[in-house]
């Protein structure tokens, strides 16, 4: 694949603005914001200041024909810009900058923006992000907004897929994924799924718990055991065994039964047992999953662990270092393009090398150093 930078996928996105009010041009404000937060802002105010401070910085490289835009002029037209179309930017650029993502396991979640209600007595969040993330490369991959007045997790999920490229990888998604119409998407896309099964599916659980305890089926184990800090031990062992043909056929007559649709590529099961064990203290954890491939107790293993790289590397450090929890940025398309902001300057941020610092310090950094901000925006040599 051609590798194009970030400015040449977004600037081929459409300006919501009539032509009377573009003072500013659309791709100053693109990368001033993507600069803004890297550096640290948080709001469109903090922008407006940042781009004020660095204005005789953004002039080099910048046209800046009406100097930096206010904080309205940001929030009017990230809360105007279609998301979809700014979604789509991200991904290529992630796709082409970033080396291995073609064969990757890719981890699906979702997360809520806890601070984004409109009331402030509303405790639920307006709208979450489902998140696509490269396991292997540590990357974000793409967003998808839920808004969960409107719809589900589930439907997230699927806009999602439709929006990946799934060809060679394998996706897992935790049991608010674990649904047969999802499943089929991924293997219409020419991928693989590995699906945490819970009691959201109980009958297909209750089977897959029963068939382990057989004896006469011919299982695959796998055993780790890692030492901790402070003190504590894992030991996990995955039992995992291929699904015959006469539990397929009998799955798929229920299925028809029931109306709902056939698992599609379901070829295997696991469970995984995690044995803690912290202060002489012991508690185990009993996990079951559904997979598209033959069964294959090592890889089932890693596949489970790697799905949690998207909660404490990308969903914690979006809240750690970049305290989207607290995002209040709610108007139009407003914070779900912030979002995408944030996970731009992840990208660009993991991706730089030199500095030893956390993912907040080197933010900080780039606020106070111009020519350290200039390492981290071409990191991938293609800003």
């Amino acid at each position: 694949m051609e590798k194009l930078s970030m400015v040449d996928h977004f600037s081929i996105i459409n300006d919501p603005r009539i032509d009377r009010c573009k003072k500013h041009n659309l791709l100053d404000i693109l990368v001033i914001a993507v600069c803004g937060v890297i550096s640290s802002c948080e709001t469109w105010v903090d922008i407006e200041e940042y781009g004020s401070t660095k204005v005789n910085w953004f002039k080099s490289f910048l046209e800046l024909p009406n100097g930096i835009p206010s904080h309205d002029t940001f929030g009017r037209v990230f809360s105007l810009l279609d998301s979809q179309e700014l979604q789509k930017a991200f991904y290529k650029w992630a796709r082409t900058a970033f080396e291995d993502v073609e064969s990757e396991v890719i981890a699906l979640d979702a997360k809520m923006v806890n601070a984004s209600h409109g009331a402030s007595n509303n405790k639920r969040s307006i709208f979450g992000m489902v998140n696509a993330y490269a396991t292997k490369a540590g990357i974000s991959l793409a967003q998808m907004r839920t808004d969960y007045e409107k719809k589900d997790e589930k439907q997230g999920f699927r806009d999602l897929i439709d929006l990946l490229y799934l060809k060679g990888t394998i996706v897992t998604i935790d049991a608010g994924g674990c649904h047969a119409n999802i499943a089929n998407k991924i293997i219409d896309k020419e991928g693989d799924y590995f699906l945490a099964l819970k009691r959201n599916q109980k009958s297909l659980l209750i089977q897959i718990q029963n068939l382990l305890k057989r004896e006469d089926y011919e299982k695959d184990f796998f055993q780790e055991e890692q030492s901790k800090s402070h003190g504590r031990i894992e030991k996990r062992t995955c039992v995992a065994v291929n699904l015959s043909d006469h539990i397929l056929q009998s799955l798929e007559k229920k299925c028809h039964q029931r109306k709902t649709p056939m698992w599609k590529g379901l070829r295997s099961a696991c469970k995984i047992t995690a044995q803690r064990t912290l202060n002489g203290e012991q508690s185990i954890q009993e996990r079951y999953y559904l997979f598209s491939r033959e069964a294959d107790a090592k890889k089932m293993s890693e596949l489970a662990r790697g799905h949690w790289g998207i909660e404490n590397r990308l969903h914690w450090v979006l809240d750690m270092a970049f305290d989207e929890d607290h995002c209040r940025t709610r108007r139009g398309y407003g914070g779900e393009n912030f979002a995408v902001l944030r996970q731009i300057a992840l990208n660009l941020l993991k991706s730089e090398k030199t500095s030893k610092r956390s993912i907040k310090g080197k933010r900080l950094k780039s606020g106070w150093d111009d020519n350290y901000l200039k390492k981290v925006i071409t990191s991938q040599k293609n800003f």
